[in-house]
Parts: structure tokens; C-alpha cells; sequence
């Protein structure tokens, strides 16, 4: 029998500082940042809660960079993307929001149809 090939060892960089997130802040704040992207379909309909209603789409990377806006420094020099992409997730199961890819494979699109 023969050896089999070996690869070769292949060093991977990983964070060796500990970061804690608040994900319940994290959530929070990419649930305001989709509420302000999605409008509401109706003033009229006397809905109040922030969801029934709002419809729309938006794109991970305009979600990401909004989110500045709703986080403190500190929270934003902990968040990475895959953090983003894991509350992003727990949103839409949550509130039912529908996650589709683009064609380049770049991007991801977020949309929430009226219910």
C-alpha cells in the first residue's frame, strides 16, 4: 500500500481575544434598522406594534452599514459579520423575513411581504 498524500499544514488566524456581544442588543438593533427600511403599507389600519403592515426589501450590506447608527462603539468594535448573519437569521424566523441570494453570490436580500 502506498502513503497518501499529505497536505500541507495550512496556519488559520483566529481571534485570540474573547468578545462578548449583547445579541439581544444586536437583534434590537437590526430589527430598528429593517423597520426603518421597510415602510408601512398603511397609516390607516391602526397597527401600531412596529410589524403588521411594513413591507418591503432591503440588502444586507445597507443593513450593516446602518447599523452604526443604532449601536454603541463598543458593541460595534465586538460585532463581526457572521454575529450579523446569525441574529439576521434569528429574525427571520422570527418575524417571518424572507432571506434570497443574488446571482454574484455577494450580496443577501431581506424582505418582509404583508401578512
Amino acid at each position: 500500500l502506498n502513503e497518501p498524500n499529505r497536505v500541507e499544514q495550512v496556519e488559520i488566524k483566529y481571534a485570540q481575544v474573547v468578545k462578548q456581544v449583547d445579541v439581544q442588543n444586536l437583534k434590537r438593533a437590526l430589527w430598528h434598522t429593517l423597520n426603518t427600511e421597510f415602510p408601512r403599507e398603511s397609516e390607516s389600519d391602526g397597527v401600531t406594534d412596529g410589524v403588521v403592515g411594513r413591507t418591503g426589501r432591503s440588502d444586507l450590506k445597507e443593513i450593516v452599514q446602518r447599523l452604526p447608527e443604532s449601536l454603541d462603539e463598543q458593541t460595534l468594535q465586538d460585532v463581526s459579520p457572521p454575529f450579523v448573519f446569525i441574529c439576521l437569521l434569528h429574525l427571520a424566523n422570527e418575524h417571518s423575513l424572507s432571506i434570497t441570494g443574488n446571482q454574484a453570490l455577494d450580496n443577501l436580500e431581506v424582505s418582509r411581504e404583508n401578512q
